[in-house]
């Protein structure tokens, strides 16, 4: 990675608004998802251990949006390591097309090196 993309990425992962543009452009979260994710990555952050209920209506990006999410924080904090659960109806479909999703999101030319996908 050269120091220009080293730029971007520590940009990047200051803040999930960014890491989205940056990062999924096409796919960048809503105004009405930023507030949502942002509280979770606070909670995250200052291990406050909260518990969040994220209710859009049908088609408004939710799992895009927890795929983005998680995609932040395994970046943020790979190096310190830790889990991420997130529970799902059923595996097929839901939980393969939730990985399938997540990976996509990981796979990124300025990831490449930084995560193992």
């Amino acid at each position: 990675m050269n120091n220009q993309e080293t730029r971007v990425v520590r940009a990047a992962l200051t803040d999930v608004g960014t890491f989205s543009r940056v990062l999924a452009p096409e796919r960048r979260l809503r105004s009405y998802q930023e507030p949502l994710v942002r509280a979770v990555v606070e909670s995250v952050r200052h291990g406050l251990g909260m518990e969040f209920a994220a209710v859009f209506s049908r088609q408004a990006g939710k799992d895009e949006m927890l795929a983005q999410l998680c995609a932040y924080l395994l970046c943020l904090y790979q190096k310190r390591g830790g889990n991420i659960v997130v529970a799902l109806p059923t595996l097929r479909p839901q939980g393969v097309i939730t990985r399938d999703r997540l990976l996509e999101r990981l796979d990124h030319p300025l990831l490449h090196g930084l995560v193992n996908v």
